[in-house]
């Protein structure tokens, strides 16, 4: 099986304009790895071309970031979440886990004892889609020695 690592990369942000906030989808960004650095790698210059604002500028600016629990996201060293509150650029920055993250999976934990639901999850073209938030540690931490990174711990 390929292993597909991908990072759907939003803004949210207060159009003075419209006078309200709004979301906006900027891309699907594919990281050379599951760790944090190349997520992070991967994030950064897809928000700094779609938004027009150099790395420092949009780094100065962000206040909150969101995402699924999983370690390479919310790890406080190694994970985006640390990498971002260890840059000197970002001083407001505050973290979150996304409620949508977080209801998928206590519904997943919920159903995992129903056999209904386990061959749907074993079903082979959904199996390629179980997000990472579903394999995290095993597949991050081998992918991030493979690469000569550090893993997230």
């Amino acid at each position: 099986m390929v292993e597909l690592i991908e990072v759907l990369v939003y803004v949210h942000y207060l159009d003075w304009t419209l006078g309200k906030p709004v979301s906006e989808y900027l891309a699907i960004q594919e990281p050379k790895s599951g760790c944090g650095s190349d997520i992070l790698e991967a994030i950064s210059p897809c928000v700094s071309q779609t938004t027009g604002m150099a790395d420092r500028e949009w780094k100065e600016r962000l206040t909150v970031i969101g995402s699924d629990g999983c370690a390479v996201m919310t790890g406080p060293k190694s994970g985006v979440w640390g990498r971002l509150q260890q840059d000197p650029l970002t001083n407001y920055l505050k973290e979150f886990w996304c409620g949508a993250h977080k209801v998928d999976l206590a519904v997943v934990k919920s159903l995992q004892h129903y056999d209904d639901f386990i061959k749907l999850r074993n079903t082979p073209e959904l199996v390629q889609r179980i997000s990472l938030q579903d394999k995290s540690s095993g597949r991050i931490e081998k992918s991030c020695r493979s690469s000569g990174r550090e893993s997230v711990k």
